[in-house]
């Protein structure tokens, strides 16, 4: 399927982020209601929410949040808000129960950080070194992971973004 993705970015003012900050689903709730009531929408639209830490409450708000409209949940496996396989478990069961797709950035973070730490060690920081520091083997590991526990967790609706290596592409083949 195919979905346009809008945002309003208008967040600038400390106040909204750090309300954005603190209850991210009530604001998105709330964006989602006044937007739907003001008939503003001028194309069909869907919001999907971005996971960056796994609680109980978490779960349960992907639960209010699906049954409001937001379509998709993302979650990352690198940058400062990676989840754990464990953490990922637990989102992917959710999502399986809820029948809601959950769009995974793969790359193996912990290799990702020791090549990119070598780089800045060795004075290289070009931004020729960025994809260096991600080789193939990084992502293509990490979709593989996140295919085996899509399927441990009741086969989830998983949407595997970025991929961008042919090792990648070949696993989601298999």
């Amino acid at each position: 399927y195919t979905d346009t993705v809008l945002f309003d970015l208008k967040i600038m003012d400390n106040e909204r982020s750090k309300k954005i900050l603190i209850g991210a689903s009530d604001i998105l709730k709330e964006h989602f209601r006044k937007a739907a009531a003001a008939g503003k929408a001028v194309i069909d639209y869907g919001l999907h929410g971005v996971l960056q830490h796994v609680t109980d409450t978490t779960l349960q708000e992907m639960e209010e949040l699906a049954a409001e409209g937001i379509q998709s949940f993302k979650l990352y496996l690198t940058y400062d808000f990676a989840l754990t396989d464990a953490e990922v478990l637990r989102v992917f069961g959710k999502a399986a129960q809820l029948g809601t797709p959950i769009a995974v950035h793969c790359e193996n973070d912990s290799i990702v950080n020791a090549l990119r730490a070598g780089f800045v060690a060795e004075g290289r920081m070009s931004a020729h070194y960025h994809p260096l520091s991600r080789p193939n083997e990084c992502e293509a590991e990490a979709v593989e992971l996140m295919l085996h526990i899509a399927h441990k967790a009741g086969e989830a609706p998983l949407d595997i973004v970025h991929l961008s290596a042919a090792e990648s592409l070949q696993a989601v083949r298999e």
